[in-house]
């Protein structure tokens, strides 16, 4: 029998075979002994690094899922449209909605996806600053505004005093004593005051044919009274024509100074430095043919005032007679006669400072006029605060929204679309006073969003009055609401794939580390 010592060794409770005995005490190539140590060192390590880059990328993933269908999930039953509005008031919301609410859910979570955004603004600042923001809103330089009103303003000087424009002056001022004695002798032969029913000149007056109206039956005026006052006209249009030659480019403004107030508060001059401008601009323009102006209104209304009979009507025009003395800026202008022209500038307060914008060109004058907007290139609507509720300008700019929408996403149904509406725009143009829409004859675009208003306000007028524009509405609608979207199933399934994978990360990172 084979003695128990020569099989192995007992050391405690351990058995040690002959063959881990030897290999025990057999020496180790150094080199082999470097190699097994950076195994040991080396495999633990890289582990601990791909499960940590493991956890990381699983909770940097399941909590953008569970951020992002979180957040759709509970937007779902509202109108994402109105998310970026962050001065949205509640009940400004509410009307939002509501109005909204009638082209159906579909419609709006497509619009939505597709980036649509809509602004409630409540000011013209709101509405320029969001022009600016889009860079639509482009202001005036002062100093060359303030050059081209010296220009224009020589310019007509030279148009005033011209052979050309005195004849014509005498023409008028001849009609003018023609018509006034017509008047008188009509006024005569039937008992009435003999003021002529101009009131105080031009550019707002207030008093009439004065006194009581006689029960009898008036007999006819003068043939020649009539004759008179075409010829009368005839001259104005050509000193008119005249004047807007030399005024260039503001010379869509001339004759429209009927008073100089009356000019600053169309200017949106507010502050005190901003009507100092604005004063500037008119005198530069104007210079003394403005002062001739003035001076020939006012007497104009005190020689009126001379005629009316003692009693109430003269009392109150005697007060006005005082007010006008008073401040200079209420007196009535005979714009036309005298060449008078109103500086084509609008001031837009932005809060901290003041834009000077065109009244005449694309500067954002005419967008921040307008009640609502629509921005195709931002694919962004704004609607005035206090068109909400009972003007569906809202619908209108959705509209167009649409419109631009399928424009770009369903190509094939736009191409077939678009001759059709022009074919029913060109036709509501052949009948404008039957037209649904008076604005909608401006172009096709607002022709089909004046549709889609009227679709929602007034679908019976529309389709009485524009069968095809009615038509043509409704396929718009049915197209957009039939468009693909992200389904809300969608969201919770990647709901709960984030909420998972943030599990899963929080298991990887609970989980023990191997020994090292």
């Amino acid at each position: 029998m084979t003695p128990l010592s020569s099989i192995g060794s007992v050391v405690g409770p351990t058995l040690t075979s002959p063959r881990a005995a030897a290999a025990a005490t057999a020496p180790v190539n150094p080199q082999d002994q470097a190699t097994i140590t950076g195994e040991k060192r080396l495999f633990p390590r890289f582990g601990r690094v791909l499960k940590e880059l493991a956890w990381m990328t699983a909770m940097a993933t399941g909590v953008a899922l569970t951020g992002l269908s979180g957040a759709a999930l509970m937007h779902a039953q509202e109108p994402a449209l109105l998310q970026a509005d962050r001065d949205l008031t509640p009940h400004q919301h509410q009307l939002a909605s509501q109005e909204l609410q009638a082209f159906g859910q579909p419609t709006v979570r497509w619009l939505e996806q597709r980036g649509v955004t809509i602004q409630i603004t409540d000011s013209d600042a709101e509405v320029g600053r969001m022009l600016e923001e889009y860079g639509i809103l482009h202001g005036l330089d002062r100093l060359e505004v303030a050059r081209r009103a010296v220009e224009v303003g020589a310019a007509l000087d030279r148009a005033v005093s011209s052979p050309e424009q005195l004849e014509r002056l005498q023409t008028m001022e001849r009609l003018q004593s023609e018509a006034i004695e017509l008047q008188r002798q009509w006024a005569e032969e039937n008992g009435l005051p003999a003021v002529m029913p101009m009131g105080f000149g031009m550019g707002g007056g207030m008093i009439g044919m004065l006194g009581s109206q006689p029960t009898r039956a008036l007999t006819p005026r003068p043939a020649r009274q009539d004759e008179v006052m075409k010829e009368l006209m005839s001259v104005s249009q050509a000193s008119a024509q005249s004047f807007k030659q030399a005024a260039g480019d503001w010379g869509e403004q001339v004759g429209f100074l009927f008073s100089v107030q009356s000019a600053l508060e169309q200017s949106g001059a507010s502050s005190q430095a901003d009507q100092a401008d604005f004063r500037a601009l008119l005198q530069a323009a104007n210079g003394e043919r403005l002062a001739r102006a003035q001076a020939e209104g006012f007497a104009l209304v005190e020689s009126q005032v001379a005629l009316l009979p003692e009693g109430p009507a003269r009392e109150a025009a005697s007060a006005h007679l005082a007010d006008l003395q008073a401040h200079p800026d209420k007196i009535p202008l005979n714009g036309l006669k005298h060449g008078l022209v109103a500086p084509p500038v609008r001031y837009l307060s932005l809060g901290e400072r003041t834009v000077v914008l065109s009244a005449t060109d694309s500067s954002g004058f005419r967008d921040i006029q307008a009640k609502g907007l629509h921005f195709p290139a931002k694919d962004a609507i704004q609607v005035d605060a206090d068109q909400l509720g009972h003007i569906r300008v809202l619908s209108h700019e959705v509209g167009h929204a649409i419109e631009d929408q399928l424009r770009e996403s369903a190509p094939d149904f736009y191409r077939d679309f678009q001759p059709r509406l022009r074919a029913a725009f060109a036709k509501a143009h052949q009948n404008p006073t039957e037209a649904a829409s008076g604005y909608g004859l401006t172009d096709p675009a607002e022709y089909l969003a004046e549709g889609v208003r009227l679709q929602f306000e007034s679908p019976e007028l529309l389709s009485q009055r524009d069968p095809a524009l009615a038509g043509l509405t409704r396929e718009l609608l049915e197209r957009a609401a039939t468009r693909p979207v992200k389904s809300p199933m969608l969201d919770a399934l990647m709901l709960l794939g984030g909420v998972g994978l943030i599990g899963a990360a929080c298991w990887l990172r609970r989980t023990p580390r191997p020994p090292t």
